[in-house]
């Protein structure tokens, strides 16, 4: 049991630091959690919120403290994450473990292709500058 805490916590580790450096390290809690620690897919996903909401929170607050996020020029796009979020929650409590395990591997999968799938475009510098069309940033949320 400790060696499985302990490659919880590694685990845990790699993925911040993919997530920080490219994302999908979700791929690795959620199969630890899931295979390793034998959680429910659902429990495990809500486990896994947690700690995607703290790097979130952190890397927002280290935006905003740099002057690289202004909240008053997100609201539109605070509101759609906020009624996308709730939608999602929605959702997956109305999902059984078996059909929440066999959406989550399917949609990490397509992740992860679509991480692999020219990585270069992933590790260009971004310009700051460049405002994402809203018309295609308002559905993905």
């Amino acid at each position: 049991m400790i060696l499985s805490y302990l490659l919880a916590f590694v685990g845990s580790f790699i993925a911040g630091c993919i997530n920080t450096l490219a994302g999908n390290g979700s791929v690795i809690t959620l199969t630890i959690l899931t295979e390793m620690l034998g959680l429910p897919p659902t429990v495990a996903n809500g486990t896994n919120r947690v700690g995607v909401f703290t790097q979130t929170a952190a890397s927002s607050w280290s935006f905003y403290r740099n002057g690289r996020l202004r909240f008053e020029d997100s609201g539109t796009y605070l509101l759609f994450a906020c009624i996308g979020a709730v939608a999602g929650v929605w959702v997956a409590t109305r999902m059984s473990n078996d059909q929440f395990e066999g959406v989550l591997k399917y949609l990490m999968l397509l992740i992860l292709a679509v991480t692999l799938v020219k990585p270069n475009r992933w590790l260009r510098e971004t310009d700051a500058h460049r405002q994402p069309k809203r018309w295609v940033i308002i559905p993905v949320f």
